[in-house]
């Protein structure tokens, strides 16, 4: 039920602002000057919160009316004998903080999307309302306090209003919820009621807009919603290779040489190392996988001392939480020195790991290698299933309250229910006979899917309230032998009714990180990784040197070349431009130029200059100028991007000029690379 109220709560607020901001009569080159507005100063960082904050007294009401009028139909055929007595979702509204917006991206279908990133905050005194039969007394939600990253994807892109044909968004890593309850929940207000409560709407949430999840709202109601879906980013593959600086434990008759083991969670998977026994500086040299769809989900690494009483719980050894991008970019080929913490102290305990990211890939190697006992912790490959619509559902339409449910093993998964509501009648886009689900299925190939018999099935059911409608299967073989593994079909599935889907199994290619006999974490520079949120300032502190060596880690930024430069008339002639970059690197203060390109259209540098590297989120800020031999020399563009973005596409970027907010179809690529430089 929470989840439910919490979806349609900042789906609602959140899309309301931008089909605000974005739906008026503008082209894509017009939508990429608004990106850019969005970016350019603090006084337009909170347009949305500003946006939410005059609409909120009209939101609120709406949003509260459309929950009763859509949730309490679900919960009935939901078995849930549960009403609405009220909702107010209070005065205080929504707040957007961080925001962080992508740069456009070419779709398969050169339609275009991009993405956008931000914190959402809310505190909210609110009355939520609901009464059951005479079992289950009046109780309700009196505050939600809440915070998390999200994420929007603005997914594809058109030259027809609305311009955007859907929002998809999700949390990139699980957000905090606090819930005050009310009536029966306050009665038994005790830490196991509320924890038991309190996780099970985490849990719900995850499952329903935690990445890989998203939920989705269309702007224009006759999007194809396979136009919409983004692959994830592929597999994280994290190897956790050994620890050290754990130290023997005091006890009460005798002392205790700890029984290590790791825990680390990416999303909703967390994965556990074997024990090592008695041992200060133990080797584990296991690798774990885990889908990935940002490079901004967080990976939490704790460490644990395993107690053989089995009515004691094991001891806490020390934890920390850093981004995919920073354990990419800080691991590279080889391990990174990850210190843990207790109590945001560093406690002297540090682990070795590396991650490495795994693209999918329609060859099935990674599928045809099931893993073994001693690998639990890999991944085969993908299956992923979307649900677009089902037509022609053979009930009266007042009784229509249908979804899908999907079967793969013991992976149960379901879609939403599409059902009848008077006030949405005639409504563009809304036909609960003909229903549009829109949902994506990712299932990650796990240990347990892996040992199933390949000859098991996939099972898709249409259902309508408690009756199965019908019921089609797909085999692994027909995945397989399907043109890039992919069935993309409009079937029947019994009493006339189709069902539009999708279905892919993908595998993924790795290489195995560079172990080697040499690591020595005492002799070895290794990088601490900055442990700060992402949008702390870099200071001296985030990059250490080894015991015995005396190295800095450094960025080799290259100006390679720039493209879409024009002659210009100057005098009744000609004049070809003489361009030159000036380039300044987070808080140095230092400004680098590059030399002067005389007469060319299509500058070629190549020129480099090293910069001391703190963490991912340095900022390249670049200006191109038109040298004048007389006056003053002619501002052509400039451009912003993160040292991350940078190093994640590979090492090479091309990024556009702004000019005055606009975009100006000229062009500069970028290098970075990670360097040691010995130092005195």
């Amino acid at each position: 039920m929470t989840r439910m109220l919490i979806g349609f709560i900042l789906g609602s607020a959140a899309t309301l602002a931008f089909n605000h901001f974005f739906n008026q009569n503008k082209s894509k080159t017009q939508i990429k000057e608004d990106l850019n507005f969005i970016q350019s100063g603090n006084d337009h960082i909170n347009f949305l919160s500003d946006i939410i904050s005059r609409l909120w007294s009209n939101l609120r009401v709406a949003v509260s009316a459309r929950i009763r009028k859509t949730i309490e139909p679900i919960l009935e055929e939901m078995g849930l004998p549960l009403k609405l007595v009220k909702v107010d979702l209070g005065v205080t509204p929504l707040r957007f903080e961080n925001i962080v917006v992508r740069e456009l991206q070419k779709s398969s279908d050169e339609a275009g999307y991009f993405k956008m990133n931000m914190d959402m905050v809310w505190n909210s005194t609110c009355d939520i309302q609901l009464k059951g039969d005479h079992l289950i007394p009046k109780f309700g939600i009196a505050n939600i306090t809440f915070s998390g990253r999200m994420q929007f994807i603005f997914n594809p892109l058109s030259d027809v209003i609305p311009c955007i044909g859907g929002i998809q968004y999700g949390f990139v890593d699980p957000p905090k919820i606090h819930l005050d309850f009310t009536g029966i929940a306050a009665i038994a207000n005790s830490h196991l009621i509320t924890d038991k409560i309190g996780g099970a709407v985490n849990s719900a949430l995850e499952k329903m807009m935690v990445l890989p999840n998203r939920m989705l709202y269309k702007m224009d109601p006759t999007c194809d919603y396979l136009k919409m879906h983004l692959p994830p980013l592929g597999i994280a593959r994290i190897t956790a290779r050994n620890g050290w600086g754990f130290k023997v434990q005091k006890g009460t008759f005798k002392d205790d040489v700890v029984d290590v083991y790791l825990k680390i969670s990416l999303g909703h998977r967390t994965c556990q190392t074997k024990v090592i026994k008695n041992n200060l500086s133990p080797m584990w040299d296991e690798s774990m996988d885990f889908l990935l769809s940002s490079h901004d989900q967080k990976v939490t690494i704790e460490a644990w001392d395993e107690d053989a009483n089995f009515f004691e719980e094991d001891d806490f050894l020390g934890s920390t939480v850093l981004t995919v991008g920073d354990f990419l970019l800080s691991s590279g080929s080889g391990y990174a020195k990850i210190p843990l913490q207790i109590e945001n102290k560093d406690c002297g305990n540090h682990v070795a790991l590396n991650c490495q990211l795994c693209p999918l890939s329609s060859k099935l190697k990674s599928y045809q290698m099931p893993p073994s006992d001693h690998d639990k912790n890999h991944l085969g490959g993908l299956v992923t299933i979307i649900v677009v619509r089902a037509i022609n559902l053979p009930v009266p339409k007042e009784e229509a309250a249908s979804c899908v449910k999907i079967t793969y093993g013991r992976t149960k998964l379901a879609t939403g229910v599409v059902a009848y509501v008077p006030e949405y009648d005639g409504l563009a886009g809304y036909d609960p006979l003909n229903p549009d689900y829109d949902a994506t299925f990712q299932i990650p190939l796990n240990y347990e899917h892996m040992q199933l018999d390949r000859t098991s099935r996939i099972k898709l059911e249409l259902v309508n309230g408690k009756k199965v409608i019908g019921t089609l299967e797909l085999s692994h073989a027909d995945l397989m032998a399907a043109p890039n593994t992919t069935i993309s079909e409009t079937r029947a599935i019994g009493e006339g009714a189709l069902l539009q889907f999708d279905a892919a199994i993908t595998g993924f290619e790795s290489n195995a990180p560079q172990n080697g006999p040499n690591f020595d974490p005492e002799k070895e520079t290794q990088i601490e990784l900055n442990t700060k949120n992402e949008t702390a300032q870099p200071s001296s502190t985030d990059v250490k040197k080894g015991k015995e060596s005396s190295q800095e880690q450094q960025v080799l930024v290259t100006i390679l070349s720039g493209n879409g430069f024009k002659a210009h008339k100057k005098f009744l002639k000609a004049d070809i431009p003489d361009i030159y970059t000036k380039v300044k690197v987070g808080s140095n203060p230092k400004i680098w130029q590059t030399s002067t390109m005389k007469n060319s259209l299509t500058p070629v540098w190549n020129e480099s200059r090293e910069f001391q590297y703190f963490n991912h989120n340095q900022v390249l800020n670049v200006g191109v100028y038109d040298a004048n031999s007389k006056g003053k020399d002619d501002l052509v563009g400039s451009f912003r991007v993160t040292v991350g973005q940078v190093l994640l596409d590979g090492g090479v970027k091309e990024m556009e000029l702004t000019l005055n907010g606009k975009m100006v179809n000229k062009f500069i690529k970028i290098q970075c690379e990670q360097v040691l430089k010995k130092t005195n």
